[in-house]
């Protein structure tokens, strides 16, 4: 290989990378080309310089999974839309925004019941009493700013 094709071959990975992390930012819905395979289409959950994991739905029938694919195999990256049906990784969040909605839930109705949460009579409190002042102090932390 030439030192212009690697160099063109390093800006090219450059582009993707940059790409699939944008995407991954944004939670876009993307198709890969792939050089010597069938283009591959999902929501991006990890980026590296040498990896990139991609959701992939499976077929009626199939389990959805998680494909590993090297960057220097992906040719293109392309935007497209979202399939009709929620894909897992936005049933992921929705599932995890529902635990959190429930888990502050048990929290206030803890506190509403008396609870007692202070650090003196923490050698008093039950198992159940702990778990559920663990779960207190995770859920009514500072919410992080957002990233944009």
């Amino acid at each position: 290989m030439t030192k212009k094709a690697r160099r063109s071959d390093r800006t090219r990975r450059r582009k993707v990378v940059g790409r699939l992390r944008a995407a991954e930012a944004k939670q876009r819905h993307v198709e890969l080309r792939l050089r010597d395979a069938d283009p591959l289409s999902g929501f991006v959950l990890g980026v590296d310089d040498k990896h990139v994991e991609l959701t992939r739905l499976g077929e009626p029938g199939e389990a959805d999974g998680v494909e590993v694919i090297r960057v220097r195999d992906v040719e293109k990256v392309r935007r497209t839309p979202a399939p009709a049906d929620p894909g897992p990784l936005r049933g992921r969040f929705a599932h995890l925004e529902e635990v959190e909605e429930l888990a502050q839930a048990v929290v206030d109705e803890a506190f509403e019941e008396g609870w007692p949460y202070d650090a003196q009579g923490i050698d008093q409190l039950t198992d159940l009493q702990r778990a559920i002042r663990e779960l207190a102090c995770v859920v009514r932390r500072p919410a992080e700013p957002a990233r944009d």
